[in-house]
């Protein structure tokens, strides 16, 4: 009776266990073309001497419309220096608006990744801010 017992707890634990599991995070590299089809927006600003402010601006419309956070990441190579989710400053409802500081130098280094959720499907958009900073001018 004992073994029929620890295998009827074995099986609902196990059926429980099946419902609670994470999405999957679907990335894709954004680059210049497909920002500009999802209404991406990335300006790289001028700032204090040697520093530069990162705004990306987009409507949470089409693949974006379940949008859910910003994240920020830095990596040296493949080891990560700094993860951070940036809030969304956005004024009005259904649009998108985050930035943050960085010294100019690390622009190379920076990842801005767009994230929208719509049940267990959730998806990032990569954007490499090096592949969208124009030549900044120094302050």
């Amino acid at each position: 009776m004992k073994p029929l017992f620890m295998l009827t707890v074995l099986a609902i634990v196990l059926l429980a266990a099946s419902n609670v599991c994470q999405a999957m995070l679907d990335i894709e590299q954004v680059d210049k073309p497909r920002a500009k089809e999802l209404g991406i927006t990335i300006r790289v600003i001028a700032a204090d001497k040697g520093a530069v402010r990162v705004v990306l601006e987009a409507d949470a419309v089409g693949p974006l419309k379940s949008f859910k956070y910003v994240e920020l990441s830095m990596r040296d190579g493949p080891k990560f220096t700094v993860s951070a989710t940036l809030k969304n400053e956005a004024t009005e409802p259904g649009h998108i608006y985050a930035s943050c500081y960085i010294d100019r130098a690390m622009l190379d280094q920076l990842t801005l990744r767009v994230v929208a959720e719509s049940g267990l499907q959730r998806d990032g958009y990569d954007l490499r801010i090096k592949d969208f900073a124009e030549a900044v001018k120094a302050k």
